[in-house]
């Protein structure tokens, strides 16, 4: 073999390794997301990239760009209340990022806008207002401050001026959860297709991607930011 040759296969093979290492990465460590809606305002923008940890709840099936490797779940670890958490749409070929709100086995009902968890209210306080200029997300909020049964608490929207064919999302029926599934609910609640709508519904444990757990880059920071006011800016902040 002539030496050409052999330079040549050393940098396939090293090729070879580094792929298979960056594919492991991603299929069982961490996963890059953006951000593609506004569903999840304030709390994550548009635009906004994170990274998923894809053991936090062990692995599936779309943890391997779904191959049909896994029957359930592997190492399966049930989700906290509260976890941003990102999955594979029931229906669609679409990856949805939501936050958990109730689990297996609760009844889950919105009062005037207030979440109910087995016909307890989920505590909120007013916390001031916030304003969107993003495309299909524009208008003047209210902010509050929810926290839910086990502690964890974040921010959410309401609409001030509530179109009327999204005013019945704030007085629904009882959403029973089946078992092995999820109710999820964006922060963003005038402005976000989750659990509340047949469109998804509940989400099987199955479809569980992974937890968001770090935004790294926010779209509302350019390169110039990095320089300017990088100290003020929102990467690298824990979710």
């Amino acid at each position: 073999m002539t030496e050409i040759k052999q330079k040549v296969l050393d940098t396939l093979f090293s090729l070879a390794i580094a792929l298979l290492l960056a594919l492991s990465f991603r299929c069982l460590a961490f996963e890059p997301y953006k951000i593609p809606s506004g569903s999840m305002f304030p709390n994550l923008l548009v635009g906004d990239y994170i990274f998923v940890s894809k053991y936090s709840y062990g692995y599936s099936n779309y943890s391997f760009f779904g191959l049909p490797l896994i029957e359930d779940r592997i190492w399966w670890k049930e989700p906290e209340r509260g976890d941003i958490i990102v999955f594979k749409h029931t229906r669609k070929k679409m990856t949805y990022i939501k936050r958990l709100i109730a689990l297996p086995g609760e009844e889950v009902q919105i009062i005037s806008g207030v979440i109910h968890i087995n016909g307890v209210a989920v505590p909120r306080i007013a916390a001031g207002e916030w304003e969107s200029d993003v495309e299909g997300n524009m208008g003047q909020y209210k902010v509050y401050e929810e926290q839910l049964p086990n502690g964890a608490h974040y921010k959410t929207l309401e609409m001030i001026k509530r179109p009327l064919q999204i005013r019945s999302l704030r007085n629904t029926g009882k959403y029973k959860v089946p078992a092995g599934h999820y109710f999820f609910m964006g922060d963003n609640r005038d402005n976000s297709i989750d659990s509340r709508f047949d469109e998804l519904g509940f989400v099987p444990r199955k479809n569980l991607i992974g937890k968001a757990k770090m935004l790294y880059w926010s779209g509302d920071i350019s390169i110039m930011d990095l320089f300017t006011k990088f100290e003020y800016g929102r990467t690298f902040s824990m979710l």
